[in-house]
C-alpha cells in the first residue's frame, strides 16, 4: 500500500538530498557541493515547508 502525507520540517534535509539528485548533482548519497551551496539548496526547499502557498507531499 502506498502511503502519502504532507511533508514537515523534519524531511528537511531527505527532500535537499533527493531534489540535488533529480538536478543531476548526484549520483551517491554523497553529495559533492561546496557548503554554502547546500545551504542555499537548503533554504530553497525549507520556503516548500514553511510557505502557505506551497508544499510537498512524502509517497512511501
Amino acid at each position: 500500500m502506498l502511503n502519502i502525507r504532507k511533508s514537515n520540517k523534519t524531511d528537511q534535509e531527505f527532500l535537499v538530498l533527493i531534489d540535488l539528485k533529480n538536478d543531476g548533482y548526484t549520483l551517491s548519497d554523497v553529495v559533492d557541493m561546496t557548503e554554502q551551496n547546500k545551504e542555499e539548496h537548503s533554504k530553497k526547499i525549507e520556503g516548500f515547508l514553511t510557505d502557505s502557498d506551497k508544499g510537498v507531499f512524502v509517497c512511501y
